[in-house]
């Protein structure tokens, strides 16, 4: 078969790539799309900060509950300012055994202690209180009565959070943004 010679000038395109501008282009709009997806993620994120405070104190009032009922030990919760406090509140192993006090002395071991401030990028806490879990689980007061505690966590303009626990010791999360 013979080639013919209008077939033979024409160069051969079976590689074709693409054009540099048309990558940059492909680029450019990559990153426009990234930019406005990392906006919307980070915004998203400063008020994720205060649900996650809100879970961890539920999470760690529900572990300080069912220490009290396993070990058959008071556990006390102290919040002050942004900062929560768990732990053993022994006086009531000591002999005689001394009401509990929801008050650290230096024997009591620490369970957690956590700046809400410090650990959710500037998430304030807006409670001052203190209870204790007795041994059978139930929430009292510094008086011995049964304790309803809110504890609210808010992200300034974004999140606030409430961590109910009824006075029998149900204990709830619910959020709402600002």
């Amino acid at each position: 078969m013979a080639l013919s010679i209008g077939q033979a000038t024409q160069p051969l395109r079976t590689n074709r790539g693409f054009t540099l501008v048309e990558a940059m282009v492909v680029v450019a709009i990559t990153l426009i799309m990234v930019g406005l997806g990392y906006s919307g993620f980070s915004s998203q994120l400063k008020k994720e900060q205060a649900t996650a405070a809100a879970t961890q104190l539920m999470g760690h009032l529900k572990e300080a509950k069912m220490l009290a009922m396993e070990k058959h030990e008071s556990y006390a919760v102290s919040l002050a300012g942004n900062v929560y406090t768990i732990f053993r509140d022994g006086n009531n192993t000591a002999n005689p055994p001394i009401s509990p006090n929801c008050t650290r002395e230096l024997n009591e071991p620490v369970v957690h202690q956590v700046d809400v401030a410090q650990d959710f990028g500037g998430v304030a806490m807006g409670s001052n209180t203190r209870f204790r879990f007795d041994t059978r689980g139930m929430p009292k007061n510094t008086s011995g009565a049964f304790a309803a505690v809110t504890v609210t966590l808010t992200k300034a303009g974004k999140r606030r959070c409430n961590v109910r626990m009824s006075n029998m010791g149900r204990i709830a999360v619910d959020c709402q943004d600002l």
